[in-house]
């Protein structure tokens, strides 16, 4: 993909239509526990490369235990069985790959509590049961935390999962502090997009292309208009960071709110100018699903300057 105007998108990822109502997203559930069992509506999450969608399976026996299933099935295709169970004090899970038996977590959680995955060379430690989290749907409080430490040769990546009593896992920082993962409401992926009226023709894929390409261009355009506060931003940011944006659009297609899930703070005045061209880049066909009846959606969009 040509760069223009020293903005290159990463990817265009996820775009949904949701179902429910926020509040059922942030509200828990019946069963008062970090991690509800036998949840049978299906589940989105956004990740910073995409999305997955976990699913209920029921219950299956292995090495003479019984234990309950869900899939995750990941936007670039891959498809991941996941499997769980009460045992003890513990949620454990295991690897479905080489089957090897771990901590999920605890069912009565402690700060300070530790265990590891030996395979994985992964470290698991309970740090609260206080922490808070806002996520672009919901702003959870009174969440388990737990610090999730990778090790690769002779160092490591933190990453901290956050827990929610009757909901279950809600959403993900990185070792930067970045929301790069968190629950969406109960989803099912839109049969036709958010989309310019130019693009309507095409199928999923290319409607989704073709409004990407115009919303890029159009920022590249207007950016190239304004290129001295980019260009003087750009000497001093480092180029690795992205700008992240969740664009929400409603059910006549108009965009009614652009989230900066990442922002590279020294081009502040840049980001600001690519979130104002983004919010006035015309209207939109709205998102439909299967009926043909027009939903809210959700696109996130990736700015590299790189």
């Amino acid at each position: 993909m040509q760069r223009i105007a020293g903005i290159l998108p990463l990817a265009l990822l996820l775009c949904i239509s949701t179902k429910v109502t926020q509040a059922q997203l942030c509200e828990p559930g019946p069963d008062n526990s970090y991690y509800p069992m036998e949840v049978t509506t299906p589940r989105v999450y956004f990740y910073l490369q995409g999305y997955y969608r976990e699913a209920y399976l029921g219950k299956t026996t292995i090495q003479e235990r019984e234990w309950d299933m869900i899939t995750q099935e990941y936007s670039n295709g891959l498809l991941d069985t996941v499997y769980f169970r009460r045992e003890g004090s513990n949620i454990i899970t295991m690897d479905s790959t080489d089957q090897e038996i771990f901590i999920r977590c605890p069912l009565e959680p402690i700060p300070g509590q530790s265990w590891r995955s030996e395979k994985m060379n992964y470290t698991y430690t309970v740090l609260d049961t206080t922490s808070s989290l806002s996520t672009p749907f919901c702003d959870y409080t009174h969440l388990m935390q737990i610090q999730h430490r990778i090790y690769i040769g002779g160092d490591s990546i933190t990453f901290r999962y956050f827990y929610k009593k009757g909901i279950g896992y809600v959403g993900m920082l990185d070792d930067q502090g970045i929301l790069s993962s968190f629950l969406v409401p109960d989803t099912v992926l839109a049969t036709r997009p958010a989309r310019k009226s130019f693009c309507d023709a095409a199928d999923y894929d290319e409607a989704m292309a073709c409004t990407y390409r115009f919303l890029f261009s159009t920022v590249a355009e207007k950016l190239s208009d304004n290129s001295k506060v980019f260009e003087k931003e750009l000497k001093s940011a480092d180029p690795s960071i992205a700008l992240i944006v969740l664009m929400d659009f409603d059910s006549s297609g108009r965009i009614q709110g652009l989230t900066p899930l990442q922002s590279n703070k020294v081009m502040r005045k840049t980001e600001k100018k690519i979130l104002a061209y983004l919010q006035d880049a015309g209207t939109y066909l709205p998102a439909e699903n299967a009926n043909g009846e027009p939903q809210q959606f959700y696109m996130l969009m990736y700015f590299s300057y790189q």
